[in-house]
């Protein structure tokens, strides 16, 4: 009754960020060379750069808007949208 169908790809789609990364965030990291943050989405195998920001909330807004248009209802959002 909670399951819904969803396709390998769209079920990837809701995994968690890493646990070793550099950044509380799903898809955001902080470039120490360049002193900002950025943020990136994979879409079947394809990395789709975002860009970089002064805030890692920032950068994980900037990847929410694109999770949201992408992966739709199977996003994982980092800031739970109300």
């Amino acid at each position: 009754e909670n399951l819904r169908l969803a396709t390998a790809t769209e079920n990837q789609h809701n995994k968690l960020r890493q646990s070793n990364g550099t950044s509380n965030y799903k898809g955001v990291w902080f470039d120490s060379k360049k002193n900002v943050w950025k943020a990136a989405i994979r879409l079947e195998a394809k990395r789709y750069y975002i860009g970089q920001f002064n805030t890692e909330l920032e950068a994980a807004l900037a990847y929410d808007a694109l999770a949201l248009e992408f992966q739709g209802s199977f996003a994982k959002l980092n800031v739970q949208q109300v």
